[in-house]
């Protein structure tokens, strides 16, 4: 039994991917994964039995497409699709060129689909039933790196991902967290690995790739105290990488701080969402006070770690003026890097649900663009300003002087100057501040 990943390229690991491989290798299948500028050429040389596709809401339409023209060409191939969008969306499939969709953690269900399909007992479902969630994280084996690194450029990259954790705390209103929570009723969502674990990895990464920087993606990495004592303790000693991690800026305190920077941590990220504090704490449900990001701001700074700060705007009802008014709390707060998204209304969850019954938004997941930079489904007044500003806005809170022009800069029509000044700009404090990887 042989099986295709198909994906897009992707510069972050895709563990998810990665994960899926080893299972399947660890019971002796054939794995591989192409991209669409490769697919037909490794198709007819693999010949799977099994195309497997992990997405995102939005990227989601492309991968359909491209599956309709492989349908074409090899009927007798199962397509399955797994990842977000089929969890929160299992409408899709009755598309079709969709023989099953997985849903939730797919490590395992994926592997009994596997092994369903090539004993022939199959059942007409096309919807597998949700495993419950795996407690023991570490019985999943370290995610298939041969496989996610089989291209130059992605096992080239000085910066490799980790999770030591998964699922999250919080019920953000523009999260499918709350979603992923009734999906899972009644189990702990939020789980952790093993320390020893965590290190065994990141000492495998040292030692057969080209790695110089650890990004910890988990949602949340410095919840537990105690958990970063043992972690200082044993990274320090055996892994000696600097490294990144995300958090929760007001979970966050001069003792984890000091913790984190004696561990080798470089550089954090955090979100803030909103300048305005009232639209934070009642309709993003973020529970986050100005005076709490600021002290953790203050904090961050006296141990000089550098820290990316996550923004969205565009938000339901949201005025350029208010937008403004996040920019201009960016920069009081003089982060290294500031991250801005353009709201997205995503089906199910509570905000997105709360744009559809205001009549912002039908609710049609195709309307989704590929990712939350490019632009937003929401019927903004003055959009083309939210788009100038998305773009505009990192190198404003880098250069504060050009807020005194940016409301003259944002009028002018959406424009791919604005877009390359934002990119070459992004790429300069990631590759020069963010991340230690000279």
């Amino acid at each position: 039994m042989k099986i295709l990943f198909l994906s897009f390229p992707w510069t972050i690991d895709i563990l998810g991917t990665g994960y899926l491989s080893a299972v399947l290798k660890k019971e002796s299948y054939t794995v591989d994964i192409t991209r669409p500028d490769t697919m037909w050429k490794d198709l007819a040389n693999m010949k799977p039995d099994i195309l497997a596709i992990s997405t995102t809401t939005g990227r989601h339409v492309k991968y359909l497409e491209l599956v309709r023209q492989i349908k074409k060409r090899y009927p007798c191939i199962f397509v399955v699709f797994g990842g977000p969008h089929p969890t929160y969306f299992p409408e899709i499939a009755k598309e079709d060129c969709v023989d099953f969709i997985i849903r939730g953690e797919g490590e395992f269900s994926f592997l009994k689909l596997v092994k369903s399909i090539e004993s022939g007992y199959l059942s007409c479902e096309k919807e597998r039933t949700i495993e419950p969630l795996i407690q023991n994280l570490d019985t999943i084996p370290f995610p298939d790196r041969e496989l996610i690194y089989k291209y130059p450029k992605n096992y080239n990259n000085p910066i490799k991902n980790v999770f030591t954790s998964r699922s999250c705390l919080f019920s953000c209103s523009f999260c499918y967290m709350s979603i992923f929570r009734e999906l899972y009723k009644g189990q702990t969502v939020l789980r952790y690995r093993f320390i020893d674990s965590v290190i065994n990895e990141c000492i495998e990464l040292k030692e057969k790739y080209p790695t110089k920087f650890i990004f910890f993606a988990d949602d949340e990495f410095t919840v537990s105290g105690e958990r970063l004592e043992e972690f200082r303790d044993k990274y320090k000693k055996y892994v000696e990488l600097p490294f990144h991690c995300q958090l929760r800026i007001d979970y966050l305190t001069e003792e984890k701080v000091m913790l984190l920077k004696e561990s080798g941590c470089f550089s954090v990220t955090f979100a803030v969402e909103t300048g305005d504090e009232v639209t934070r704490w009642d309709m993003l449900n973020k529970k986050l006070t100005n005076r709490q990001i600021i002290k953790g701001c203050d904090i961050l700074k006296r141990y000089n770690i550098p820290f990316r700060i996550e923004n969205m705007i565009g938000l339901p009802r949201e005025t350029i003026d208010g937008a403004l008014k996040t920019l201009d709390f960016n920069i009081k707060l003089k982060p290294t890097v500031s991250w801005v998204s353009l709201y997205q209304p995503y089906p199910g969850t509570v905000l997105g649900e709360l744009c559809k019954r205001s009549g912002l938004f039908k609710g049609d997941s195709s309307k989704f663009k590929e990712d939350f930079f490019e632009d937003t489904v929401l019927p903004l007044n003055k959009k083309g300003e939210f788009i100038n500003l998305q773009r505009l806005f990192s190198l404003a809170v880098d250069f504060p002087i050009l807020k005194y022009i940016i409301k003259l800069l944002i009028k002018l029509p959406p424009n791919r100057l604005y877009w390359w000044v934002s990119k070459i700009h992004k790429k300069f404090l990631y590759d020069h501040k963010l991340y230690k990887i000279k």
